[in-house]
């Protein structure tokens, strides 16, 4: 990830300014549609402790999850974790990978059953 700016106001605009590239590690992307079409959010988890809760009311996806992708950390067993309440409470459905595996799950009803689908309020990855 880097971040880039240009300046400019009314009148003037300057050049394009750029940080230096910052590795951010594997992704939970999350999509409101399945094909992972609609709002979607790319979370950088490995940059978290392990563990971390994510509440996806931050990202505008609250019982909103119809599809995702998601790749283990390199080297090491990975879980998602999908919960339907908040902070990472009740019941869980879990994708657990091998090292450096990785999902891709364009429909989560089909996976899980319709029970799932706009279920999701939050999530964590432990490896």
């Amino acid at each position: 990830m880097r971040i880039c700016v240009t300046p400019s106001n009314a009148v003037n605009s300057g050049s394009e300014s750029c940080s230096a590239w910052t590795p951010v590690g594997h992704l939970v992307a999350l999509y409101a549609n399945e094909d992972y079409g609609g709002t979607s959010a790319m979370v950088a988890y490995e940059r978290s402790s392990r563990g971390t809760c994510f509440n996806l009311s931050s990202y505008s996806l609250i019982q909103a999850v119809s599809s995702l992708k998601f790749h283990g950390v390199s080297g090491l067993e990975s879980t998602l974790w999908l919960f339907q309440g908040s902070d990472c409470a009740i019941p869980t459905a879990t994708y657990t990978l091998p090292a450096d595996g990785e999902v891709l799950t364009p429909s989560v009803s089909a996976h899980y059953g319709s029970s799932w689908d706009n279920a999701a309020v939050s999530f964590k990855v432990t490896w």
